[in-house]
């Protein structure tokens, strides 16, 4: 079977744009200037009333996601496709709510069988708007169950993320995301010519990230600290966010070096470089279904990486299943890791490194998954 992906690319409905037209308008609003810069002594009951009122209707406005009103555009532009080339089967991907209310009403009218790709959750959406157990996620639930049972397949990319959705578990085809072992470069193992901890890390700095934990761990170590024998490189974006975290156990200035946002292959570059890739759980509900992407990167690099958060975590699990690093969890961990590192770093590498599991990472490499993908697909057109 000779296979061909032909996209849709999302566009915004009039009414998604008036919304957002309407959002960005309202900030020279006066009250909303107000609300934004709110504080106890200086808010009105005329500004706190608008406050609640904005909230709510800014809430229902959007539920239940962002440019679910766009679907009927997206249905539109894929019909003209239709009509002009012959479609097997439809994918419905990000953005998630309007792609799967596209992919819905699509199938129905057609006829064609469709896929549910979600590398995230929809109601379990771990940085969703709608906390989990309040009223707004509960209807969400519902939207999500009642969409996701006409798929034929619903895909994601780990056991927890796939045990949260709103559907019947056998639908639900586990494929993770991929690293291209072509871009795998024998690591070097010679780490004993530098006497400092090169630690590094790629990506986004988020509230409940388990930043906290480590940087409270280095407090055990600011003499070294102070010597230059821990290196932290930060690439990526809100930087800033970190500092208060820094400024809060009172670690130096300039420790942990902002290098910006790199495109992949110039990130690659610099990662390679490093001792050890630092990669960060989540705390909170559902933090243990996040398996960010930049730790397939990190897997190109073939450098040791630092998961920081719970063993429960999808991405302890995925660290523990291929031996490419060591998961540390509380204060004691990161401690004895950090020392280990200090007193003998070429022999702690080499401990962690000898651990790795070359034949499961297979598991995870673009032409195996990619293979997968392929054969769900070829099964739903074998039973239409």
């Amino acid at each position: 079977m000779s296979e061909r992906v032909i996209r849709v690319d999302f566009q915004s409905s009039l009414l998604d744009t008036l919304m957002k037209t309407i959002s960005v308008k309202k900030q020279n609003i006066k009250l909303e200037q107000t609300r934004r810069s709110y504080s106890k002594e200086r808010i009105s009951i005329l500004s706190l009333i608008y406050s609640m009122a904005i909230n709510f209707l800014g809430k229902l406005a959007r539920f239940p996601s962002v440019y679910w009103w766009s679907a009927g555009t997206l249905v539109r532009s894929a019909k003209l496709i239709i009509k002009s080339e012959k479609v097997d089967v439809i994918i419905a991907t990000h953005p998630y709510a309007v792609s799967i209310r596209a992919a819905r009403r699509l199938s129905y009218q057609t006829k064609i069988p469709w896929i549910a790709d979600m590398r995230d959750g929809w109601s379990s959406y771990y940085f969703g708007e709608y906390p989990l157990g309040s009223f707004y996620n509960k209807i969400l639930k519902s939207i999500e169950k009642y969409y996701l049972e006409s798929a034929s397949k619903v895909i994601t990319v780990n056991e927890t993320l796939a045990d949260s959705l709103q559907v019947d578990r056998s639908k639900v085809v586990v494929i993770t995301n991929v690293y291209d072992p072509e871009l795998v470069e024998p690591m070097a193992t010679d780490f004993g010519l530098n006497n400092f901890v090169h630690f590094a890390f790629a990506g986004a700095i988020h509230e409940n990230h388990c930043w906290d934990i480590f940087l409270q761990g280095l407090t055990h170590f600011r003499s070294e600290i102070n010597k230059g024998r821990i290196i932290i490189n930060y690439y990526g974006s809100y930087y800033n966010k970190l500092i208060p975290k820094i400024e809060k156990v009172n670690l130096p200035d300039g420790f942990i070096v902002n290098k910006g946002y790199l495109k992949k292959r110039s990130l690659m570059d610099e990662l390679i470089k490093a001792d050890f890739l630092l990669v960060f759980g989540f705390n909170g509900a559902l933090g243990d279904t996040v398996t960010t992407g930049k730790i397939f990167d990190y897997i190109e690099t073939g450098r040791p990486v630092v998961v920081v958060g719970q063993p429960s975590s999808e991405l302890a699990k995925l660290v523990s299943k291929t031996g490419i690093g060591i998961i540390v969890s509380d204060l004691n961990d990161i401690k004895l890791m950090i020392l280990q590192a200090l007193n003998d770093k070429k022999k702690y590498i080499n401990k962690i490194i000898s651990s790795k599991r070359v034949e499961l990472l297979s598991d995870y490499s673009a032409e195996v998954v990619t293979e997968k993908y392929k054969e769900i697909i070829r099964k739903i057109v074998a039973s239409k």
